[in-house]
């Protein structure tokens, strides 16, 4: 096969997809020379089109499922905004495993009240998730208890659930995702629907790393894409996560000409400012006033409003 400089670099930026980070190489040539064998049958020479051309086939013979959840999402089957703003609602992200796994955002949901039983995941009383997705939640309440020790024991039964999911959940992908819908159904305070949102947390308010990013990056793009750009529309990734962003030309295109955006952060309060569009103290404030009335009604001293 005739292989030209360009398309020898298409080859090795796949194999950074396939590796996911920016400064390496997937070492199973196996699977180089299989892309390089199907790019050599589509078009000669084997330059950057073809391995692209190559890439779209590939997408395509594995793409039913993904075509078939994209006009679900337009006619509405799937419950899921990407504008406006939103009390107890985020888009968090995941990934569904396959031939091509694809990203994939999801609408958490949070309800906050008076009460004694903190964080209570659905999920996990039915037994949808896994071991380290209990951690993650369990992570979640350290760092509420942390935030607002002040208080003593937290006053307040926060439900919390993915929703239109049905098979089983792992990771703590959606720690900072969950963290930021029980904030909002707390204090009443909207989130936006156009970012979704993606990272680990641990229980000091560090964001941490989290696995294939760059997948879901793209599904949300490709969502977007779907329902519509509006031009405000992103990601909220750990900057942790910046070496592993290996995303394909159109969304680093969409990025560049400020049609899609990505924000990179470090801390809960980060999140917290572009999520709710306001200053970390004001919506921690918020939290606390909205947890003193919750303590009240547990002690008795007043009464909810009809």
């Amino acid at each position: 096969m005739a292989l030209t400089p360009e398309g020898l670099s298409a080859l090795a930026d796949e194999a950074r997809r396939w590796a996911g980070h920016k400064e390496r190489l997937d070492a199973r040539l196996y699977r180089l020379l299989d892309l390089a064998r199907e790019a050599s049958a589509l078009k000669h020479p084997l330059d950057r089109e073809a391995v692209e051309k190559a890439l779209l086939a590939r997408e395509e013979r594995f793409g039913l499922e993904e075509e078939l959840y994209l006009k679900d999402l337009e006619e509405g089957v799937v419950a899921l905004e990407v504008q406006g703003m939103q009390v107890g609602e985020i888009n968090g992200l995941v990934v569904v495993e396959g031939p091509l796994p694809r990203g994939r955002p999801v609408r958490i949901t949070a309800q906050a009240g008076p009460g004694r039983e903190g964080i209570l995941s659905i999920d996990r009383e039915v037994g949808l998730g896994g071991q380290v997705f209990h951690k993650a939640v369990l992570t979640l309440a350290g760092y509420l208890r942390g935030s607002y020790a002040s208080l003593g024991a937290l006053s307040a039964t926060v439900s919390l659930v993915f929703e239109q999911s049905y098979g089983g959940i792992e990771g703590d992908s959606a720690g900072l995702a969950e963290l930021l819908a029980v904030l909002s159904a707390i204090s009443g305070l909207p989130l936006r629907q156009d970012l979704a949102v993606t990272g680990a947390i641990d229980q000091t308010g560090r964001v941490l790393a989290v696995g294939r990013v760059a997948e879901k990056v793209e599904g949300f793009f490709r969502v977007c894409q779907t329902l519509g750009l509006t031009g405000s529309q992103g990601v909220v990734l750990p900057k942790a996560n910046l070496p592993h962003l290996t995303l394909r030309k159109e969304v680093v295109e969409a990025v560049a000409k400020g049609r899609f955006h990505l924000y990179a952060v470090e801390e809960v309060d980060q999140a917290i400012e572009l999520l709710f569009g306001r200053k970390a103290y004001w919506v921690h404030d918020k939290v606390r006033e909205v947890l003193g009335e919750f303590r009240k009604m547990e002690n008795g001293e007043e009464n909810p409003s009809p």
